[in-house]
């Protein structure tokens, strides 16, 4: 029997069901047929919403990246602390909570044939952060406190020095 449901709350089903089965059986056994089944709707009704795999995929790392820059944009807002403070607010903001699906994707996307899904979690994350900690570098030159002309540089190489430094610890941690 069919069941409709809002856009939403079909599109909302989606992510949550490959995020479960890409953490249970990783993104590279996960297959669509494997999460219409566990949704229950037709190849069909899963194409209306996602092109491929890569295109859930690319929207649940969206969807974990919306939550951060909602944490990272409520810090650059907050007026009560200085720049230096903002960027190690915003960056220890990133940081997933211990059982979060974000913590899940993150030991999913650590995994050796995960590769593509960690890299397009990296790529995503440096693109989408940037903007919002340069508005603090700004904020930061304005106040004397940093000293560059230019600010989205800066913060593109301290991101991606960063994430490299993190897959590093990964790497040789196993």
């Amino acid at each position: 029997m069919r069941v409709v449901k809002e856009h939403d709350v079909r599109r909302k089903e989606l992510l949550d069901t490959a995020e479960r089965l890409f953490i249970t059986k990783g993104f590279n056994q996960t297959t669509i047929n494997d999460i219409r089944q566990a949704v229950g709707i037709a190849k069909g009704t899963f194409y209306h919403y996602f092109k491929s795999k890569d295109d859930i995929l690319d929207a649940m790392i969206e969807r974990i990246i919306d939550q951060d820059l909602v944490r990272a944009r409520a810090i650059v807002e907050d007026q009560t602390i200085s720049p230096i403070e903002k960027i190690a607010k915003i960056l220890l903001a990133q940081r997933p909570e211990v059982g979060d699906s974000k913590e899940s994707m993150i030991k999913v996307a650590h995994e050796p044939e995960n590769l593509a899904m960690h890299v397009k979690t990296i790529v995503q994350s440096i693109q989408r952060l940037s903007p919002v900690i340069t508005e603090v570098i700004i904020q930061g030159i304005d106040n004397g406190d940093f000293h560059t002309n230019n600010p989205r540089t800066v913060m593109d190489m301290l991101l991606i020095s960063g994430k490299c430094c993190l897959m590093r610890l990964f790497l040789i941690g196993r």
